[in-house]
């Protein structure tokens, strides 16, 4: 092939490569954006696993309620709390009761005589897609810090150094890596559950809220029974002869 050819075949691979973007930059502009998606912020959440965690969400909301009438000039008022027939409701009643009590409080037994009502539920959320986390800031630079420098240290000490400097050096290396896992043991839960609950619990006096507190919490998938209301019982009246 002569020079000439070349250059023509070269005119018109470039011609077509220009056409080529020409034609996807028109399509492009054509196609509507839409947003991509991205997580959060890192963040956590508190996973409720434990009555103990119950109780010491009726301890946060005892010391709010307290608070609240407190502000108001209403302490000395007496208070009714709502009675939910579900093993949440049950145990955050009592937990709560005792505290709204030994906080020097009334607790009506008939809701009938009372102006000041405490109500509390629960929303239960599943969700059916599976979720990742990220691991938590710095985790990755410390690891590669702590593996980059170990591995650093034990060719020197190996390299270099004595049966006592190898040892310490090998120490050395566990040590940090144990400080990393001492940092992070027991503030993460294993997995990722589906299921969350949102708490709520209000203090209400007619149609006003008083005081209004709502919690976000993940549970474990197969403790979700303790959220739900336990069936009525049902009553079956017998005749005679029947």
């Amino acid at each position: 092939m002569n020079l000439k050819k070349a250059k023509i075949l070269f005119n018109e691979r470039g011609r077509v490569s220009v056409m080529i973007i020409t034609v996807l930059i028109t399509l492009t502009g054509c196609m509507t954006q839409t947003p991509v998606p991205v997580t959060y912020k890192y963040s956590t959440q508190q996973k409720m696993q434990a009555a103990h965690h119950w109780d010491i969400l009726a301890q946060d909301v005892t010391a709010q309620t307290l608070q609240t009438l407190t502000n108001a000039g209403r302490h000395g008022e007496p208070v009714y709390v709502e009675f939910v027939n579900s093993p949440y409701g049950e145990g955050f009643r009592d937990f709560l009761m005792t505290g709204l009590v030994n906080g020097g409080l009334n607790i009506l037994t008939d809701q009938r005589e009372a102006s000041l009502i405490v109500r509390y539920k629960a929303q239960l959320l599943y969700h059916i897609e599976n979720r990742w986390t990220r691991l938590p800031p710095g985790f990755i630079t410390a690891s590669a810090t702590v593996l980059a420098g170990g591995v650093m240290v034990l060719r020197e000490a190996f390299e270099y150094g004595n049966s006592a400097a190898q040892a310490g050096a090998a120490i050395g290396v566990g040590i940090g890596a144990a400080a990393i896992a001492d940092a992070l043991s027991g503030r993460f839960t294993k997995g990722l559950p589906h299921s969350e609950v949102i708490l709520t619990t209000s203090l209400i006096d007619g149609d006003i809220y008083l005081m209004r507190k709502t919690d976000i919490y993940y549970i474990n998938d197969v403790d979700f029974q303790h959220y739900l209301a336990r069936p009525s019982a049902i009553q079956i009246k017998v005749k005679d002869g029947f």
